[in-house]
């Protein structure tokens, strides 16, 4: 009696038309992930955050492909050459592709991280380490496989030219005749954490009602904390009294409020304490997330530019104290149809990247400085 015959062994065209289609559709669906990662990311107001964490994830990553293609010679590691061949032509293209996405990426993180928020040895560590992986994806970008990804190169192209884009809309001008002039609401020297025309740098800018807000934070001795303890006292915003921004007269008015332990939010108030003021020509001042019971003045009174209004707070959908400041065409907060209008400072100094700004009066974004003087 004859063995059974054992079933032939598949064609190695069938398994290479196999491992090839195999490869294609993981690409596509990594293109895919990345590309909606990147839109969650941007919808949730922590697209800089997603873009660090995917340069950590993908320095170890692209490093340890690099080094296996390196082992098993199945690369094309002449890309890195300048020469008119054909060749490698594709294989450069890729190498920019990917250059520009982690350069514009570096550019977006130097953007977007706010300084004051850290002490100085950890925003040097931060630095060195996100760079430190850029220049190590810089490099290994040198040594691509010899297989091209169409859908993960166009997921990178989409993503810089997203990064472009914003950058792009952040320094450029504003015409001035777009804003409200206003003085600071504060006294002594505070940054903005939050605000400027790009959802990259104001988690506000997508929210018509917000679009043009600010949040600001109290510096003191080149931080905005205090000390490392998870308390509202370790805050240098919390219980800093705030001043009318100009005279009007208030609109409404809310003291009653619970103030937020740190971490805490509280999303059904998500204004908090707040006061809404009427400075005329259509135009609403409001100061929120203040302290509770902090506030010196009722709806219907009349307020001069400079008097106390109330203190600094982290009350509504906040973890943290900080003053959030927006100029609207509405007398309330609630309200339907809220529209806001850009800020403009007068009565202050401005420094940007530690510069002095001579562009009176000011438009503010992420990271400026906004000082008034001496605290009285």
């Amino acid at each position: 009696m004859n063995p059974p015959v054992a079933d032939e062994a598949a064609p190695p065209a069938d398994i290479a038309r196999f491992k090839s289609a195999a490869l294609v559709g993981g690409d596509i669906i990594l293109g895919v992930l990345t590309v909606g990662a990147g839109w969650l990311a941007c919808e949730l107001g922590i697209f800089f955050n997603g873009v660090f964490v995917f340069v950590l994830l993908l320095a170890p990553i692209r490093l340890a492909i690099a080094l296996r293609r390196l082992v098993g010679r199945k690369g094309e590691f002449g890309g890195w050459r300048i020469r008119l061949g054909p060749h490698l032509r594709r294989h450069r293209w890729q190498i920019l592709n990917h250059w520009l996405f982690w350069l514009l990426a570096g550019w977006v993180l130097e953007i977007c991280i706010v300084p004051l928020q850290f002490s100085s040895d950890q925003y040097a560590a931060t630095r060195v380490l996100y760079w430190g992986a850029i220049g190590l994806l810089l490099l290994v970008a040198l040594l691509p496989g010899k297989r091209l990804h169409l859908a993960t190169n166009l997921a990178f192209a989409v993503g810089s030219i997203f990064m472009l884009a914003q950058i792009t809309r952040i320094y450029w001008p504003e015409p001035k005749s777009k804003g409200v002039v206003i003085s600071a609401p504060f006294w002594g020297d505070w940054v903005v954490v939050q605000g400027g025309p790009s959802s990259l740098i104001n988690h506000h800018y997508g929210i018509a009602s917000q679009r043009d807000a600010l949040d600001l934070e109290r510096v003191s001795e080149e931080h905005v904390q205090l000390s490392a303890d998870r308390m509202l006292n370790a805050s240098a915003s919390w219980g800093q009294v705030l001043y009318a921004p100009a005279d009007g007269r208030v609109t409404e008015c809310v003291s009653n409020l619970d103030d937020n332990e740190i971490g805490q939010t509280n999303e059904i108030e998500p204004a908090g304490n707040h006061l809404v003021i009427d400075i005329g020509s259509g135009h609403f001042v409001m100061m929120a997330h203040l302290q509770k019971e902090s506030t010196r003045v009722q709806t219907g009174d009349f307020v001069h530019l400079g008097e106390p209004v109330a203190k600094c707070g982290n009350s509504g959908n906040t973890s943290g104290p900080h003053l959030h400041l927006q100029v609207q065409d509405q007398p309330k907060f609630r309200y339907d149809g809220v529209t806001t209008s850009p800020i403009l400072f007068r009565n202050v100094t401005v420094l940007r990247r530690g510069q002095h700004r001579t562009d009176a009066p000011f438009f503010v974004r992420r990271n400026d400085r906004i000082v008034t003087g001496n605290v009285p």
